[in-house]
This record gives structure tokens, C-alpha cells and sequence, in this order.
């Protein structure tokens, strides 16, 4: 299986990849399938079907990415009339 870098979709053969497997996905996020079958099922990731095979587009696991690096950025804070119980 090709290693993928973070930073390419460049197979071991030096070919780009445009439609990531569910399990490249995976690997390249740190994550099991399942998860990666949940943010499709939850509709934070996109995927595509080619010929019954779910595949991910590189272009949407990147936009997946950003989202994630602006939900890092801005962490969830209180509204202001919440009162915190101790």
C-alpha cells in the first residue's frame, strides 16, 4: 500500500491521486474507518461512490482539514448569561 504524506497525494510510484479509499483516508487523518464512515454518515466529510466504492476527493478531505484547523482556532466559549455551577 502506497504511503501518503501529509502534505501530497503522490503515490510510491510518484502518481497524484485525486480519490482517496476510505482506509488511506484513515491513515492519512490518524483515524480508524469507522470514524472516517461516521464524518461521511454525519455529513462532515464528503465522499463519492465509483462503481460501489466510497472514495474521498483530496479537494474535500482538505476542506475537511481547514474546518477542523478553524474549530482548533476558535474553541466553543459560554454565552455570557450562562451561569457556571460549582
Amino acid at each position: 500500500m502506497p504511503e501518503l504524506a501529509h502534505d501530497s497525494t503522490h503515490t510510491s510510484q510518484g502518481m497524484w491521486k485525486r480519490y482517496l479509499r476510505i482506509d488511506e483516508v484513515a491513515q492519512y487523518l490518524g483515524i480508524s474507518r469507522r470514524t472516517v464512515y461516521r464524518l461521511i454518515e454525519e455529513q462532515k466529510l464528503e465522499a463519492v461512490k465509483i462503481r460501489g466504492c466510497s472514495r474521498v476527493r483530496w479537494d474535500d478531505l482538505q476542506r475537511f482539514e481547514a474546518y477542523l484547523d478553524d474549530a482548533k482556532e476558535s474553541p466553543m466559549v459560554p454565552p455570557s448569561d450562562s451561569k457556571v455551577r460549582v
